[in-house]
């Protein structure tokens, strides 16, 4: 099965590396049509964006509920990205307690992560979740008084699959020699 998705990968890769403007959305369509054509049934998918503004901690404290909503399913993986979240709302920490005067702007930029449930048995199915979070803050700052905004645009996206044994099977030799060659390639050309 992990063949399969670096397979995708691969795929989705190959097929957006052409299109320069071309985001999150695209390669995670790209991914899961490539996962639909070689086993895989797509059972459902969705896409949203969110955009969030306001303070950063208003937006932190915006984003996180959605996250964490999104990740029940995937037992125990739900505090990792709420730990890398946590990051945006320190994105300050290092500040003087006085400045004169201070403008600063400041971006995180979390492209894409993603992480998959899989429910084992006769016939697996795999939930993945991925988000892009494009976080932006700046910030004024004159004597004791500060002026800050931050905004946040949280893109989700979700499928359900399930595997077509007979369509899975006859592809996953086909899929393993195919990433064993370009394995081998790429070891090949690494200068040592």
């Amino acid at each position: 099965m992990a063949n399969a998705f670096l397979f995708a990968q691969q795929a989705a890769d190959r097929r957006i590396e052409a299109k320069p403007d071309a985001g999150s959305a695209e390669w995670y369509a790209a991914y899961t049509d490539v996962l639909g054509r070689i086993g895989w049934t797509v059972e459902d998918r969705s896409a949203t964006t969110r955009a969030f503004k306001g303070s950063a901690g208003s937006v932190h404290r915006a984003i996180l509920p959605v996250v964490t909503a999104a990740l029940v399913p995937v037992a125990g993986v739900a505090p990792l990205v709420v730990q890398v979240l946590q990051g945006l709302q320190e994105m300050d920490a290092d500040r003087p307690w006085m400045t004169l005067f201070a403008r600063t702007s400041r971006r995180a930029r979390a492209n894409q992560f993603q992480v998959a449930h899989v429910r084992g048995g006769s016939a697996p199915t795999i939930r993945i979740v991925a988000f892009d979070l494009d976080a932006r803050q700046s910030q004024t700052q004159v004597l004791f008084f500060r002026f800050a905004s931050a905004e946040a645009d949280l893109s989700h996206f979700e499928t359900g699959l399930s595997v077509n044994g007979p369509v899975f099977a006859a592809a996953a030799p086909v899929m393993r020699d195919r990433l064993a060659d370009r394995v081998a390639r790429y070891v090949a050309e690494i200068e040592i």
